[in-house]
């Protein structure tokens, strides 16, 4: 296991320099692995409804930015609507579906400037992480990470994001744990979900495991 404290400029140079071919993808924690295997019969419905000729492809940003030299990583609550049954309410990184034309990278990107207000530099190169299909949504995930020193105002889209959560990337060792508790989701009772704490917040699902890919690399290629 490598360092856990970081500044951005560090955290920054690290995640650059990491090989694409290095990505572990979303084997890195057996317990979200495991939990996701079990509970997809209980969780998504009959295989019937899966069709993987139709999968459709979204960006999403893990913005990482600067507060008082710590690197801060963006989440967003979703907003509860009746219209989505499948994400409303719950912790996400900002991004959206591909539309007809567009790049995965600027669709990442259009949709972080249209859900919390934050630009991206266009011929800014992010690192890319695993995609990560989502069998509820029949979505494959595509993840850049954005690391922008001074990222302004956040300006949201209410109709989309109710608000947002800043996690610092230090004290990886002890501030994300993985803990388990039972939840409802749209009436589905799930047993011992694993997930991680960000303040009163619970970040379970593809997002979560979004995000141990992400610590992953920072932990296991950072200097001892």
């Amino acid at each position: 296991m490598g360092r856990t404290n970081f500044t951005f400029d560090e955290l920054k140079n690290l995640i650059h320099t990491i090989p694409d071919e290095q990505l572990p993808g979303h084997t890195t924690s057996s317990v979200f692995s495991e939990f996701s295997n079990r509970n997809k019969r209980q969780f998504f419905g009959s295989t019937a409804d899966y069709h993987p000729e139709n999968i459709q492809e979204a960006g999403v940003v893990l913005l990482i930015h600067e507060k008082r030299n710590i690197p801060y990583l963006t989440f967003i609550k979703r907003s509860v609507s009746p219209q989505d049954t499948k994400h409303s309410g719950q912790i996400a990184f900002p991004g959206g579906k591909k539309e007809i034309g567009e790049t995965l990278r600027e669709c990442a990107f259009r949709e972080l400037e249209e859900e919390i207000g934050i630009q991206i530099p266009g011929d800014y190169n992010p690192k890319r992480l695993s995609p990560f299909y989502v069998f509820v949504s029949n979505f494959m995930i595509h993840p850049f990470i954005c690391l922008q020193r001074d990222i302004g105002q956040y300006k949201l889209d209410t109709i989309e994001v109710d608000s947002i959560i800043e996690a610092p990337l230090t004290g990886l060792d002890t501030y994300y744990k993985i803990y388990k508790s039972d939840m409802y989701v749209r009436n589905n009772h799930l047993l011992q979900v694993p997930h991680y704490q960000l303040g009163q917040h619970q970040l379970w699902g593809a997002t979560a495991m979004i995000f141990t890919e992400l610590l992953y690399i920072i932990q296991n290629h950072s200097d001892e």
